[in-house]
């Protein structure tokens, strides 16, 4: 008689996988997951695995991988030029229709608890199957809100958000979902990050840095000007802003950039992807938000060593920084005292070894380690 315990199969879905903070905390999230010997993983994605994530699914072979729209014409990435654009829209609706009526079972054919890893990115593909479902929200609280999301959670088990912040608010306003909704936060394995940054591109001089998705989300125009503000204060030192990233909204950062005293000493890196020792080496890290569902970069930074400077938005900063233990928290969009901290920050009146020293001591409730483990218990329950 057999009595070997089946394994679970979790799929983890999204619509695809660019460089970010999301792409990189799943696939830090898959590693753990991987060792677990009573399940398995899948990752089932709208598009094909793109070049720069190859290499990784390449090294972990024990996790699998299926495209729901294999096209690449008809796939994530749209063109800019408007009638183009829309006539693409059109076909992708109709090819992505085809498929979700005819083959959307094949790709589920085994899978025993779906994760929709990315706000409801799968929840067409997902909602009717008769399968333990988990949501995962990522983005800003504003933009469940005004994208009318909640609706969505009535068709999955749990609701997964990233902050103490958020599911206080979410089981307050809705509490015919309370028992769905749960916290768990962004994991991050420290000693991998310090090992990378020991490795990463860095650069000379004194600057400030911002690793970000350069879209009009996370306000990099009051970044910028806040620097040129610092800049002007403190008579032009030789101090440089690097803003690390890309993103839809370049050009239009670029050109405030260009239009202020400090331009010269405003650089656009790209994408680096391994931003570590840039942030490493900064004066302080600096994240400008509108909204942020967690902001993973502020984890990054405290384990590196570097001070933290983020906008009070809602939410994340706030809970990542220890209410201004951990870091300095500036309101949205105020360049004005984002401008003193860097100035303090630059004349060394502000105690940033304390604040570094509290972050740091405090890095054991992201521990990769121990989330993973929630996350595991979390497909066992839902299952």
């Amino acid at each position: 008689m057999n009595n070997k315990k089946r394994k679970i199969h979790v799929a983890f879905c999204l619509r695809d996988l660019k460089v970010g903070g999301v792409e990189s905390v799943l696939t830090r999230t898959l590693d753990k997951l991987s060792h677990y010997r009573d399940l398995d993983i899948t990752v089932i994605t709208y598009t094909p695995i793109r070049d720069v994530w190859r290499d990784w699914f390449a090294s972990h072979k024990n996790i699998s991988v299926r495209t729901l729209y294999p096209s690449r014409f008809l796939g994530t990435d749209l063109p800019h030029f408007f009638v183009w654009r829309l006539l693409k829209h059109i076909a992708r609706d109709v090819y992505r229709w085809t498929r979700r009526k005819f083959f959307n079972n094949r790709a589920f054919r085994d899978i025993d608890v779906i994760v929709d890893y990315y706000d409801f990115d799968c929840v067409r593909e997902v909602e009717k199957l008769p399968i333990s479902k988990i949501a995962w929200w990522h983005s800003s609280s504003a933009k469940f809100h005004n994208g009318g999301y909640v609706h969505h959670i009535a068709n999955y088990n749990r609701f997964v958000v990233l902050t103490d912040a958020f599911a206080d608010e979410l089981r307050q306003q809705y509490p015919a979902y309370a028992e769905k909704i749960m916290r768990i936060y962004n994991p991050i394995d420290v000693d991998v990050v310090r090992q990378m940054a020991g490795v990463a591109p860095t650069r000379d001089g004194d600057y400030f840095v911002s690793v970000s998705r350069l879209v009009n989300g996370k306000d990099i125009e009051t970044l910028i000007r806040a620097f040129d503000k610092f800049w002007r204060k403190n008579n032009k030192p030789n101090v440089d802003l690097l803003i690390v990233g890309d993103g839809y909204a370049r050009a239009r950062f670029e050109s405030v950039a260009h239009g202020v005293g400090a331009k010269n000493h405003i650089v656009f890196t790209g994408t680096v992807n391994n931003p570590f020792g840039l942030m490493q080496d900064a004066r302080a890290n600096i994240l400008s938000s509108v909204g942020e569902g967690f902001a993973i970069v502020l984890i990054e930074s405290a384990a590196v060593g570097t001070l933290n400077i983020a906008s009070d938005c809602a939410y994340g900063p706030r809970e990542v920084l220890m209410d201004g233990r951990a870091g300095l928290l500036f309101n949205v969009g105020d360049t004005d005292v984002l401008a003193n901290y860097m100035d303090a920050v630059w004349n060394n009146t502000v105690n940033v070894k304390k604040m570094v020293n509290v972050a740091t001591k405090n890095m054991k409730r992201f521990d990769a380690n121990e989330i993973s483990e929630q996350i595991h218990n979390l497909i066992l329950d839902t299952h």
